[in-house]
């Protein structure tokens, strides 16, 4: 990851961006959009490991195996 984050903004948005592309090739962040969480969902695992994430935010379409295989035993909601 490109970045280090503190313990205290563990937490996931499952999200889907709205950015503009610049002519310099920067880009302007315009919006974020909820993404159905079970496209991610196979991912938890390893998202968790590296970021100490806890806190899971998205929308409907984990399953609860999902839930029980990955937000439980890593104490997340």
């Amino acid at each position: 990851m490109p970045m280090e984050l503190l313990p205290q903004s563990a937490a996931n948005f499952h999200c889907s961006p709205g950015e503009r592309i610049n002519e310099d090739g920067t880009f302007d962040m315009g919006a974020v959009t909820a993404m159905a969480s079970f496209r991610i969902a196979k991912w938890l695992p390893e998202w968790m490991a590296k970021t100490g994430a806890k806190l899971i935010v998205g929308k409907v379409g984990m399953t609860s195996k999902d839930y029980e295989d990955y937000l439980v035993p890593n104490g997340a909601i």
